[in-house]
Order: C-alpha cells, then sequence, then structure tokens
C-alpha cells in the first residue's frame, strides 16, 4: 500500500489507534532527509524564506 496515508490504513483495517513503539519511531525518524537550513528555497518557483 505505498503511497497510501497511514491514517486510512488505519481505519480501513478499523483500528482507533495505531501503538507504534518507540523504536520503531526512531527508526522511521532516521529514514527522513536531512533538514534543510531555513530559509533555503527547495523550488524555483518559490521565493525564498527571509
Amino acid at each position: 500500500m505505498k503511497g497510501v496515508p497511514l491514517k486510512v490504513i488505519q481505519e480501513l483495517m478499523g483500528h482507533a489507534t495505531l501503538d507504534i513503539s518507540p523504536q520503531v519511531k526512531q527508526d522511521a525518524v532516521k529514514r527522513l532527509p536531512p533538514m534543510l537550513p531555513l530559509g533555503t528555497c527547495v523550488r524555483p518557483d518559490m521565493p525564498a524564506v527571509a
């Protein structure tokens, strides 16, 4: 179900809540791309924030 929001999957499965362990959350955060410096323009059609 790649690309399907987790909230949708949760509801389709009939779960009121999802209990995600701290280790699973930590692993997910490690997979995020690095943060860009504040004010960095990532889209050429959007002005940079000063």
